[in-house]
């Protein structure tokens, strides 16, 4: 009963922080939803990313599992994906829903049916799972701002925190399926569960790896009153050493044309 008390009170505050981001930002940012709702996650797993590095620390060393942690924060992490379920259903391409079904459903098997200190459990491995994953925040951040700005420096640096970090991932919860779940029968539930959640890793993965254009020298101050002013920033850096100003113009402007280009993007 505690744990859905508590979950209910997370996606509360989701969906506050929801709220709230839509007051304040600017209206003609594009897709503001998606820019508020990955900020938003983007916050919350920074803040968790301290105990969720600590967390998997103390598994990878000594196989210490923190039951509680994995709830307590597990229903902190999801709840973010039951608010993109709850209001962006429709929006949502396939491979994100899945993502986000299997997250829920997995932060609901962990806080009423596994058993973490059983040494030989299959599925507590979703709790290395989303220890991981909160290490990845700041791809939330770029996956926002990038429709905003330029921000290629902060891509470039996601790419290089993102590609280890699914490797990881995909390493440890392979060794734990090969010997926890050689002889588990809900082995290929599992498998495709936390499958589904690396393909998505994979499929952002992917378009990370993508350069964007135009290019730009970073992040700057004026960027960040277009978000929540609506104040256009300066002319960005343009590379083409024979193009007219007008086209050079006409780049700077895209941020706000921004197609989605890659399967987690919502239309």
């Amino acid at each position: 009963m505690w744990f859905l008390l508590w979950q209910l009170f997370c996606v509360r505050v989701v969906l506050f922080l929801w709220d709230v981001g839509r007051k304040l930002t600017n209206p003609t940012v594009p897709r503001r939803d998606y820019v508020i709702k990955n900020l938003a996650k983007s916050c919350t797993l920074a803040l968790l990313t301290p105990v969720a590095v600590d967390t998997a620390a103390a598994v990878l060393s000594a196989e210490h599992w923190h039951a509680h942690r994995f709830r307590f924060f597990g229903a902190v992490y999801a709840a973010h994906d039951i608010a993109g379920l709850l209001r962006m259903w429709h929006k949502l391409p396939n491979s994100t829903r899945a993502h986000h079904l299997s997250v829920v459903l997995m932060s609901t098997l962990s806080a009423v049916a596994i058993d973490y200190e059983d040494p030989s459990s299959l599925w507590r491995g979703v709790g290395m799972l989303g220890c991981v994953s909160c290490w990845t925040f700041p791809v939330n951040t770029y996956v926002a701002l990038r429709l905003v700005g330029n921000y290629d420096t902060l891509r470039k640096l996601c790419l290089c925190v993102y590609a280890p970090t699914v490797l990881l991932s995909f390493l440890w919860q392979l060794r734990h399926v090969l010997t926890a779940g050689l002889w588990c029968w809900s082995a290929p539930v599992y498998v495709a569960l936390v499958g589904s959640v690396i393909y998505d890793d994979l499929v952002l993965l992917r378009f990370l790896r993508r350069k964007s254009t135009p290019s730009a020298p970073g992040p700057d101050c004026q960027t960040f009153h277009r978000l929540w002013d609506g104040m256009p920033a300066p002319a960005d850096a343009f590379e083409a050493d024979d193009a007219p100003a007008e086209t050079a113009d006409a780049e700077h402007r895209r941020p706000f044309e921004f197609a989605a280009v890659y399967a987690g993007d919502e239309q």
